[in-house]
C-alpha cells in the first residue's frame, strides 16, 4: 500500500523526536553567516590530522633543544674547569657540530611534502614536484653561495718571506700553556727555564717529561688548548705512492706536547712569572684559609683568634712554596711580652720561619734577608698580596740566584720570615733578643716590604729609625743612631745599581719605612728596609705621619682626667682658659690630620684592595735585581 507524503513526514518527524528527545537543537543562523561554518576540533581518533600536525611542529621541537654550556670565562674554547677544583684542572668539552642551514630547509621541505601526501592524497603527485623543485633550488643556491664566499675568504697561498714566520689566527703563549699546569708543575718548568738559561735544546726535552707525567685528564686539557691555538704546520713533500697526490701535505709536523714543551721552553721571563706565581700561591691560601674558618665557625671575623688561625694557614703555606723549591725553613717558635703598635704590653706567642746558606770556608759575614708572613685585615677581605706576599716572593727569588749564582767564600746568607709583625713587629723583636743572647745576629739585615708597585726605590736606614714612634718599648729606643760601615756599603751599592734597571732613588726628607727593620736598629743591629714608592707618595706618607704626630702630641697634651671638671666649670678661670685652648690645639690638630688623607701605603694594605692584581711582578723584580747586584758585591767585599 503506498503511503502519502503527509504519513511520511508524520513518521519522520516521530523518528527524530524520539533521537532527539524531543528538544529542539539550537539554531546558529547568524553565527554561520558572520563566521562561517564551525571548524571540526582535533582529535586524537583523527590520525591524519595528529600526523599532520606532529609533522609541522617537528622542526620546531628539534630546534628548541637546550644549548652546550659555554665555556668557563678566561679559557680556552671547549675547555672547562671540573667542578670544585682547582682551575689547573680542566676537561675537554665534546665538539657538537652546529646543524647546517641547508640540512634543516631540505628537513622543512621534505615534512611538508609528506603532511600533503598524508592529508591530501590527490595533491601528493604535485607536492612533490614542487618540493623536488625547491630542493633542487636550495642546493644550487647554497653551492654557488658558498663557492663565491669561499672564494673571497680564501687565504693567499703566496709562500711568505724567508724572513717572516707565519703567524697562527689566534696566538698561543707560554703563559695561557703554564697557567694551565698545577703549581709544582709550574715550579718545576720554570726551574728548568732558569736552569737551562733559555737554551730551547737544554729546556724542551726536561719540560717534555713534566708534562708526560701530568694527569691524563690536564693532558687532555694541554692537549685542547694546542689544538684551539691553530698552530701553524710544517709542509711535507709529497710521496709519490700517495693517493690522492699531496694528501700528506697538512700532516701535523710534531706531537702536541712537544710544541707545547718547545713553547714553554722560549720563556724569557721565568723569574717574574715564578714571582707572580708565589704571591698568588700566598694570597690563594689566605682566602682558602678564610673561607675554611668562615664554614666551620672557627672564631668571628673581628676575634684575634679568627685571625690567628688564619695567619698559621698563612704561615704553613709560605714554608710550603720554599719548601717546592727545595729550601727547608725551620720554624722558631717564641713567647714574648713586647708592645703593640697600639702602645699595649701584652704577652705574644707566634712562630717565625728561619733558614741559613753557606758559602765555601768559614762564615766571614753574614747578610739577612727578611719579609713579614702575616697579613691584617683579613676581616675586610685582604688577601695580603701586596702586604706582604710580595716581600716573601721577592726573597724567595734572591734565595733561588744565590743558590743558582753559589755563595763566594765566607759568605753567609739567612732569612727570616717573621710573625706578628702587623702587630707591632712582635717577631722581629723576638729574633733579635734571642740573637743577641745567642750572639748570632747578622752583620746586615735587608728587609723586603711592599714590593711591585711604583718607581722609586726607598730605604730606610738606622738614621730613620727615630722618626719610626710605633711600638717602642721605652722612650730611650727611639734615640738616634749612626749608620755602621756595612750598612752603608750596601745602601751605595743600591744607589749605584737601582738606575741600571729603571728605578729611581729619591731622598724625601723625614720619610721613613715602619716594618720589621725597625725592631733590628732600635737594638743597634744594621739594618736595611726596602720598598716601592713613588716621589708623590713619599712625600704624602711624610705629610700624613707628621700630622698624625702632631695630633698625638696635642692629644697627650690633655689632661682628660678633668675634662669633666672642664666641662662642668669647676676649674679656676685661669685654669678653665688653658684647657680650652688645649682642647682647642688638639681640634685643629685632629682636623688637619683628617684633610691629609690617607696614602696608598696605608689605604690598600689591610683592605678589600690587596689582591695580586696590585702586585706587578715585573716591577717588582727590578727591586729585586737591585738587592741582587748589590749584595754581589757586597758579599765579596772584606769584612768589617
Amino acid at each position: 500500500m503506498r503511503i502519502s507524503h503527509v504519513d511520511a513526514a508524520r513518521r519522520s518527524q516521530g523518528t527524530f523526536e524520539r533521537r532527539t528527545g524531543g528538544v529542539q537543537p539550537g539554531q546558529h543562523h547568524n553565527a554561520l553567516g558572520r563566521f562561517g561554518p564551525r571548524p571540526t576540533p582535533l582529535q586524537v581518533r583523527n590520525a591524519l590530522q595528529l600526523f599532520a600536525c606532529l609533522q609541522v611542529i617537528g622542526p620546531a621541537l628539534r630546534l628548541a633543544r637546550p644549548a652546550l654550556p659555554a665555556p668557563a670565562q678566561g679559557m680556552p674554547g671547549g675547555v672547562q674547569a671540573l667542578p670544585g677544583a682547582p682551575d689547573y684542572q680542566m676537561l675537554m668539552e665534546p665538539q657538537v657540530p652546529a646543524p647546517s642551514p641547508l640540512s634543516s630547509s631540505l628537513h622543512a621541505l621534505g615534512n611538508g611534502a609528506l603532511g600533503v601526501c598524508v592529508v591530501q592524497p590527490r595533491q601528493c603527485g604535485s607536492a612533490l614536484l614542487s618540493t623536488g623543485v625547491g630542493i633542487g633550488l636550495s642546493m644550487a643556491g647554497s653551492a654557488i653561495a658558498g663557492f663565491g664566499l669561499g672564494r673571497l675568504t680564501a687565504m693567499d697561498t703566496t709562500p711568505a718571506p724567508a724572513n717572516e714566520a707565519p703567524m697562527s689566527p689566534q696566538a698561543l703563549r707560554a703563559d695561557d700553556v703554564l697557567a694551565l699546569l698545577p703549581p709544582q708543575a709550574q715550579t718545576d718548568v720554570l726551574e728548568i727555564v732558569r736552569d737551562c738559561s733559555g737554551a730551547e735544546t737544554c729546556a724542551t726535552p726536561r719540560i717534555h717529561d713534566v708534562l708526560a707525567r701530568l694527569p691524563a685528564v690536564q693532558q687532555r686539557a694541554l692537549q685542547c688548548l694546542m689544538s684551539e691555538s691553530q698552530l701553524p704546520v710544517l709542509p711535507v713533500e709529497p710521496d709519490a705512492s700517495s693517493w690522492p697526490p699531496g694528501a700528506q701535505a697538512q700532516m701535523p709536523a710534531m706531537d702536541w706536547m712537544v710544541q707545547a714543551a718547545e713553547l714553554l721552553g722560549a720563556l724569557d721571563h721565568a723569574e717574574q712569572l715564578q714571582l707572580q706565581l708565589d704571591v698568588e700561591q700566598i694570597s690563594q691560601a689566605t682566602l682558602d684559609a678564610k673561607h675554611h674558618a668562615a664554614v666551620n665557625r672557627l672564631g668571628r671575623r673581628f676575634d684575634p683568634a679568627y685571625e690567628r688561625h688564619i695567619n698559621q694557614a698563612r704561615m704553613d703555606a709560605i714554608r710550603d712554596r720554599f719548601q717546592q723549591d727545595g729550601f727547608q725553613l725551620q720554624e722558631q717558635a717564641f713567647l714574648i711580652n713586647a708592645t703593640t703598635d697600639l702602645g699595649e704590653p701584652g704577652l705574644h706567642n707566634g712562630r717565625n720561619l728561619w733558614l741559613q746558606m753557606d758559602g765555601p770556608g768559614p762564615a766571614e759575614r753574614t747578610l739577612m734577608l727578611m719579609a713579614h708572613g702575616d697579613v691584617a685585615g683579613i676581616a675586610s677581605r685582604s688577601s695580603g698580596a701586596w702586604e706582604n706576599a710580595s716581600g716573601v716572593a721577592g726573597v724567595l727569588a734572591l734565595l733561588r740566584r744565590f743558590r743558582n749564582d753559589g755563595l763566594p767564600a765566607g759568605a753567609r746568607v739567612q732569612v727570616l720570615i717573621t710573625d706578628l709583625q702587623q702587630r707591632g713587629m712582635i717577631g722581629a723583636k723576638a729574633f733579635v733578643q734571642q740573637c743577641l743572647v745567642d750572639g748570632t745576629c747578622p752583620d746586615l739585615a735587608v728587609n723586603l716590604d711592599r714590593l711591585g708597585w711604583g718607581n722609586a726605590l726607598a730605604l730606610s736606614g738606622t738614621d730613620r729609625h727615630a722618626l719610626v714612634s710605633e711600638a717602642a718599648e721605652f722612650p730611650e729606643q727611639r734615640n738616634a743612631r749612626a749608620v755602621g760601615a756595612l750598612e752603608a756599603r750596601f745602601a751605595e751599592q743600591m744607589r749605584l745599581a737601582a738606575p741600571r734597571y729603571g728605578l729611581r732613588l729619591p731622598d724625601t726628607a723625614n720619610w721613613r719605612l715602619p716594618s720589621d727593620q725597625v725592631a733590628l736598629q732600635r737594638e743597634g743591629v744594621a739594618a736595611l728596609g726596602v720598598t716601592q714608592s713613588t716621589d708623590r707618595e713619599m712625600e704624602h706618607d711624610v705629610r700624613f705621619f707628621e700630622a698624625r704626630e702632631h695630633m698625638l702630641a696635642a692629644e697627650a697634651a690633655v689632661d682628660w682626667a678633668r675634662y669633666p671638671e672642664y666641662n662642668a666649670r669647676q676649674l679656676d678661670p685661669q685654669e678653665q682658659q688653658t684647657f680650652r685652648r688645649q682642647l682647642d690645639a688638639w681640634r685643629t690638630a685632629r682636623d688637619d690630620f683628617g684633610a691629609v688623607g690617607l696614602p696608598r701605603a696605608m689605604r690598600v694594605p689591610n683592605s678589600a684592595e690587596d689582591q695580586p692584581d696590585q702586585v706587578d711582578a715585573r716591577t717588582a723584580m727590578r727591586v729585586v735585581d737591585t738587592v741582587h747586584a748589590a749584595a754581589q758585591v757586597w758579599l765579596r767585599q772584606p769584612a768589617a
